[in-house]
């Protein structure tokens, strides 16, 4: 596929806030320096790598950018206009916020959940970025508890069609083994005795988290045996085992998701906001199947709270090498961000669908060459130098889910003035 753009109608942004844009997520290409990016606004510079903006008080408004991709004989291949909306700084609420986030392992650390709530219910300076704006009132509803008071939603391993029903649930389950894998062995996979491919999802203090690739109900058997990807590539036995959570929103007594079951239990009023960050586990999903996955996520959820605020955000462009790290030759890094820019493509119909959801992308606000964690290793065998190299597909750095949390806080800005 040759070289294109992958832009969003819009961008919120809030004055006092930086925004960036990085070339690299709007320019869909194996080589996006290859290309000129023209970058035409009146706000705002352009750099190599990205377009930055800071809008002062007053700055409020409507702002069209045009971005031409050209090659070096000044050919266009690909133009987009998108506009810069620019929000006032937000203002303590009139009433009581219930925001609740939901998501699969991107949201099942809490990092950006945290950040989210540092920003809005803080104040003061902090080491991780902007002072907060020190509001009351907002509450972060969920089962996992994350920083700053805030709890959420979010599960390694899971997607829309896991939300949906308790069926997946089987799938997922954590396990004690002889040896504990490292970081890097993230996404690898293993076969159990019975013959079963399971996927290292999670890597916590004493247990590990799999998530089955075959229809699965049973906990894995025996041994777990290396098939590829990771670091280790080392087998392990299951000292013990027991099932992952279910869906938080299923109600066993009545077969179904219920969310308003799910309120109740945990004392919310009401849910004026959700924040939803899901689709890195179905990237072989047919599209017709995938979408009606998320109307099915969306209906349910207004069914129960059907003046909610509903924020689907996209996702974020990988990491090549790390995809090496996670899978070897299993997946490719270029296949992977056509797909980032089709999912785009189907939160955006999704959203103009319903009346109460929003889509907002995520691939052009987050820097993927510095987003992810690193590995210090030799450029080769025989060399003494020493490279960083990326060691993560999809699980950004601390430092990457901080720009997560810039996102989704810019999006949930937009959604406060429609309460």
């Amino acid at each position: 596929m040759s070289a294109y753009l992958s832009l969003p109608k819009r961008y919120i942004l809030i004055e006092g806030d930086t925004f960036e844009l990085f070339r690299t997520g709007v320019v869909m290409a194996n080589d996006p320096y290859a290309y000129n990016w023209r970058v035409e606004c009146e706000k705002g510079a352009v750099f190599t790598r990205k377009y930055t903006y800071t809008p002062a008080a007053g700055d409020a408004g409507c702002y069209p950018m045009t971005i031409t991709l050209e090659d070096d004989a000044g050919t266009v291949i690909d133009r987009k206009v998108v506009t810069l909306e620019v929000l006032p700084e937000p203002v303590q609420p009139a009433r009581e916020i219930n925001i609740a986030c939901i998501g699969d392992s991107l949201t099942g650390g809490g990092q950006w959940v945290s950040e989210f709530a540092r920003r809005l219910t803080t104040s003061g300076a902090s080491e991780a970025g902007p002072e907060g704006w020190g509001f009351s009132g907002f509450h972060f509803r969920g089962s996992i508890p994350a920083a700053h008071g805030a709890y959420h939603e979010g599960y390694g391993g899971w997607s829309f069609k896991c939300f949906n029903s308790d069926r997946e649930s089987g799938r997922f389950w954590w396990i004690t083994p002889s040896v504990m894998p490292v970081d890097e062995d993230q996404h690898a996979h293993y076969r159990d005795s019975e013959g079963k491919l399971w996927c290292l999802e999670t890597v916590s203090d004493r247990e590990v988290k799999f998530i089955c690739r075959n229809d699965n109900t049973r906990a894995p058997a025996g041994t777990l045996r290396w098939a590829f990807g990771g670091k280790s590539h080392a087998d392990f036995e299951i000292l013990s085992s027991r099932r992952a959570s279910g869906n938080s929103f299923w109600d066993e007594s009545n077969e179904k998701v219920d969310f308003a079951r799910w309120g109740r239990i945990r004392g919310v009023p009401g849910l004026d906001i959700a924040c939803v960050l899901l689709g890195w586990n179905s990237t072989m999903t047919p599209e017709k199947e995938y979408l009606d996955h998320v109307r099915t996520f969306i209906r349910n959820l207004h069914t129960a709270y059907p003046d909610c605020r509903i924020v689907l955000m996209g996702l974020q462009i990988p990491s090549q090498d790390g995809f090496g790290q996670s899978y070897g030759c299993d997946w490719n890094w270029r296949d992977k961000v056509d797909y980032i820019a089709q999912m785009d493509r189907r939160y955006e119909r999704i959203a103009a669908e319903f009346e109460k959801v929003t889509f907002h992308s995520l691939a052009g606000q987050f820097d993927c060459e510095y987003g992810y964690p690193v590995v210090e290793e030799a450029p080769n065998v025989r060399s003494s130098a020493r490279i960083l190299r990326q060691s993560n597909c999809v699980h950004p750095s601390d430092e990457g889910f901080l720009q997560v949390a810039d996102a989704m806080i810019r999006a949930v800005v937009g959604e406060l003035a429609k309460l």
